[in-house]
């Protein structure tokens, strides 16, 4: 599907939208996640953007991971300040 539009934030929307319609549909949450992988988590962890990989992480619904991958950001400085690795 996001071959097709070119567009992988309008192959998500019309995923999310058919997903709605049809709660069950495996196809569906493949492409979906998929979509999610390619886009955001894997170009984030390419570019070091963590906020780029949290959302793709959210899209998924692993909050807890989301989350973290923002604590990585600043992981090392606040290792440094506090001793703290991960905040979940």
């Amino acid at each position: 599907m996001k071959q097709n539009m070119d567009d992988p934030l309008l192959a998500i929307t019309t995923c999310r939208m058919l997903l709605l319609q049809k709660p069950d549909n495996e196809e569906l949450k493949t492409i979906l996640n998929k979509t999610y992988d390619d886009f955001f988590i894997q170009r984030g962890i390419d570019h070091g953007d963590s906020y780029l990989t949290s959302i793709g992480l959210w899209g998924q619904q692993k909050y807890v991971e989301a989350v973290n991958a923002l604590q990585e950001r600043d992981s090392d400085d606040m290792v440094k300040k506090s001793g703290i690795s991960h905040m979940f």
